[in-house]
């Protein structure tokens, strides 16, 4: 997904939506459609955990790369991201 953020701006993120029994990740444009059509997925997943990488980039800095879990059965925090430390993207060959 691309999303321009400038300077001093915010802008949310939504990396997935758990509907019943699937979980949908947005096309690259995201979920909003200036016509208010209906949502557009890009992936529908079935509802299980999922681990994943992250990456985001910007034009001013290096990219930055974050760590994510879905997990549909914890209703309180569905949706984890923490960053990456050093020593894991290394062991990953994101360094």
């Amino acid at each position: 997904m691309k999303v321009d953020i400038f300077a001093k701006e915010r802008q949310p993120l939504a990396l997935c939506a758990i509907d019943g029994e699937t979980i949908m990740i947005p096309s690259e444009d995201g979920w909003a459609s200036p016509t208010g059509s209906p949502r557009v997925a890009r992936v529908f997943l079935r509802r299980n955990k999922y681990f994943g990488i992250l990456k985001i980039l910007s034009a001013d800095t290096n990219a930055r790369y974050f760590h994510i879990e879905i997990r549909p059965e914890n209703k309180g925090m569905p949706l984890i991201i923490r960053p990456l430390h050093f020593w894991e993207k290394k062991k990953r060959g994101l360094t």
